[in-house]
Order: C-alpha cells, then structure tokens, then sequence
C-alpha cells in the first residue's frame, strides 16, 4: 500500500526481503503542482527516517506540457521538457517526516483505526488508481466507521432485554452491561483484525458484530 512520508511523498514497495531486511520494487511519488516527480530503485532499507535506496532512478513529469504533444513542431523537444531523467545511480538517501516505527504503529496495526476520515476512506474507495490492497483497507476504514457508531443501539437494545429478563438488582444489571459491552468490542475489533488479513469480507469484518449482537437482542425480547 501507499504510505505517505511528508512533503507530499508516498512510499510504495512490491515486497519485503525478510532475510536481507529489505524493501523490493520501492516506489516513491511527489508532486508539486502539475510537475510529479517518480523514484524507482530495485531495493531499499528504512532506518528511523532515512530512507536508502539502491540501484535508483529519478524522473520527473511535467503533466502541464503534456498537451502540447499533439502540435509540437519539434515533438523531440517537446517530449524532453515533459519527461525529464533528473538522476540515476547506486545509492540514494530519502529522509521522511515519518519514521520507520510510527509507519508500522499506523500502518499495520489492524485492530485499531486509521487516520482516513469517513470522507476520505469514501474518496479512496472511488480513487480507481489505488492499489487493491489499499481499497481494501479502505473498505473496512469506511464500513468501520458507519458501523461502530450504531453500537449504541444495538447494546442498548441487547442490554434492555437482558435487564428485563435478568436484571434483578442493579448491581447485577450493571455488571451485565459491563460484560456486554466488553464482549462487543471484543467482537468488534476481532472481526476487524480478521478482515485487515483478508480472511473476512470488509463489509463483513465491521458489520458482523453488530449483526450478532441485533440477533441476539432479538432473541432475548422473545
């Protein structure tokens, strides 16, 4: 997936070298305006917020000229001040404003929430460049977010129910709110780690405690 490192750059990497401790097919990307700037190197090592990349090329696009492909008199020289080879080389330093550690805390930690907003998880679903690795991620960013703020209902109604049935003291009714309340996030959180490792639908993953918990209450007013 795309891992923004500041100043408007996002970091991309095919696979990892767990022997070698390295990053394999690295990418990074930055625009500034219309001219984008586009870093490939075959491998790369992330090390606090240093970035090294071997065997790299740096190019850059500017998009502004793009057009002016069509009519240009001289297309050669038309195409040079579109696409330009900024540098080549062995080895290349890139420093982040993210570290190496905060990425993983943000990044690979499936239990817990990203940094998306509702409507930025929306924009990202409808980008059709992004990777499906991060659409995915995406996915269960947007349904999370719908999903957990219903909870409220469907613990109020779970909890009403069980009152009704076996809250025969306060203390009792109390403690049985606590427990279902632990065990809905506990349902919560482990639907949503089961769909950030793909082996649960998205919609599935945020939504399935919440259809548990509805069922549950249903029952229970019976």
């Amino acid at each position: 997936m795309q891992i923004p490192i500041g100043q408007g750059k996002s970091l991309y990497f095919q696979d990892f070298d767990m022997a070698a401790k390295e990053m394999v097919g690295v990418r990074i990307t930055a625009f500034q305006g219309e001219v984008g700037t586009f870093l490939f190197a075959e491998r790369g090592t992330w090390e606090d917020k240093t970035l090294t990349l071997k065997d790299y090329r740096y190019y850059q696009v500017d998009f502004a000229q793009v057009p002016g492909l069509e009519t240009a008199p001289d297309l050669l020289a038309q195409v040079r001040r579109v696409f330009r080879v900024v540098s080549q080389g062995k080895t290349l330093e890139v420093t982040s404003d993210l570290s190496r550690a905060r990425a993983i805390a943000d990044y690979a930690d499936t239990f817990s929430f990203g940094q998306d907003s509702l409507s930025e998880a929306w924009r990202k679903l409808k980008d059709p460049f992004l990777p499906p690795l991060e659409k995915w991620r995406a996915r269960l960013e947007l349904h999370s977010k719908l999903a957990l703020p219903l909870a409220n209902l469907v613990l109020v109604l779970l909890a009403a129910a069980m009152a009704l049935r076996y809250g025969k003291s306060p203390g009792l009714a109390l403690g049985m709110s606590v427990v279902l309340a632990l065990a809905y996030y506990g349902a919560f959180f482990l639907g949503r780690a089961l769909a950030g490792i793909g082996a649960l639908p998205p919609e599935l993953g945020a939504w399935g405690a919440n259809l548990l918990f509805l069922l549950l209450g249903l029952r229970a007013l019976r």
